[in-house]
Formats: structure tokens, C-alpha cells, sequence
């Protein structure tokens, strides 16, 4: 199981590895892997507009129910970070999963576009603490990787 997991997590790093709009920060050791999604439009971003459109792509993706994301921070900076247990898990699923980061970016940097203060990365507003407890609300369970 242990060596299966570790698979997993070197599965995934493979798979950030090969998308120009996902910057793994590590190489796992474990079953363990930290990143960030960095859309074309970010990539001139601030610091902190990177580390806002990461917790509200966090927040988007846990809201949907799809997946499971802790976010973290590297050198100040926020990321996103997959644990990956069970030994069912898939490439596919791991597919599915940049897949909805994508999405979700998508839609997230859209809706900033449209309204300036949605997103902060158009000059909007988040209260830290507001913001950092609607990350932890969970409407549906995340899915299961099985």
C-alpha cells in the first residue's frame, strides 16, 4: 500500500510536470504533492493576486464536491496540496482532477473579469478571515478516489 501511494504521488508530479499551467513545488517523497495552477493570465500576477486565485480555486473545487485540496504555502506564496491514499486512485481521476482546477480557474478568472470586486486579482477585496473560514465550508462530501 505504502509503495503504492508513493507511486501516486510521483504520478502526479509527472502529470504537473507535463501541463505548461500547473508548477509542481517539490518532488514527493511520499504520497504528497504540492503545486500551483497558473493560468496564461496569472503569470504576471502579483504574489498576492497568485495567492488569492489559489484559495478561491480551492474553495471552488472542495464547494463542487469533486475534490479534496488543503491549501499551503511555499516561500509566503499560496498552493494547493493532494494527499493521495487510496490505492485504487487512478491516472484517469488524476486527470479529472487538473481538469477541474482548470475549470474552475476558468470560471473563477471570468467572473473577475466581470465584476472587479468578486476577485481581488481586479482590484476587489477579500477579509483574510472570512475568506480563509469560507474555504473550510464543505456543501457535498469530496469525491472519492476509487
Amino acid at each position: 500500500v505504502i509503495e503504492v501511494a508513493v507511486g501516486l504521488g510521483q504520478l502526479v508530479r509527472k502529470k504537473l510536470v507535463a501541463a505548461p499551467d500547473f508548477t509542481p513545488l517539490h518532488v514527493p517523497e511520499c504520497n504528497i504533492d504540492v503545486f500551483r495552477h497558473l493560468p496564461e493570465s496569472l503569470k504576471d500576477a502579483s504574489e498576492t493576486q497568485r495567492r488569492d486565485f489559489e484559495l478561491g480555486l480551492r474553495r471552488r473545487v472542495i464547494e463542487s464536491g469533486e475534490f479534496s485540496l488543503v491549501s499551503t504555502k511555499i516561500d509566503g506564496v499560496g498552493a494547493l496540496r493532494t494527499t493521495l491514499i487510496h490505492p485504487k486512485t487512478t491516472g484517469e481521476q488524476l486527470d479529472q482532477l487538473l481538469v477541474s482546477l482548470r475549470r474552475h480557474g476558468r470560471h473563477l478568472l471570468d467572473e473577475a473579469t466581470q465584476d472587479a470586486d468578486a476577485f481581488p486579482l481586479y482590484g476587489g477585496q477579500i477579509d483574510a478571515p472570512a475568506h480563509t473560514a469560507a474555504t473550510r465550508v464543505r456543501r457535498r462530501p469530496p469525491a472519492r478516489l476509487s
